[in-house]
């Protein structure tokens, strides 16, 4: 966790993520909640590979709800393509 924080407090989320992993979060809230702070981040800032890394280490799928937002987020951030991986995404979870 401690390495974990340190690359959270210089703004490399995604870095964080495979420490934030490694402290368990099945059985350690911290991280877990880390983990789902991180994946808010990415829908806020459009941000596809930071949400599947998140979602990732929880071992949880983001919703298409959740895809589609972020595309939006991402369009609005002029991240044409994690608009584009979003909104595939957001399509191959509705089936």
């Amino acid at each position: 966790m401690a390495i974990a924080k340190a690359y959270l407090e210089d703004d490399r989320e995604v870095e964080a993520v495979d420490f934030l992993a490694a402290a368990d979060p099945a059985s350690n809230d911290e991280a877990k909640r880390t983990l789902h702070e991180l994946q808010k981040s990415a829908v806020e800032h459009g941000d596809v590979f930071l949400m599947r890394s998140a979602s990732a280490a929880l071992g949880e799928d983001p919703s298409t709800e959740t895809w589609r937002a972020l595309a939006e987020s991402a369009a609005n951030a002029g991240r044409p393509m994690d608009v584009e991986s979003a909104e595939r995404l957001a399509a191959v979870n509705a089936g």
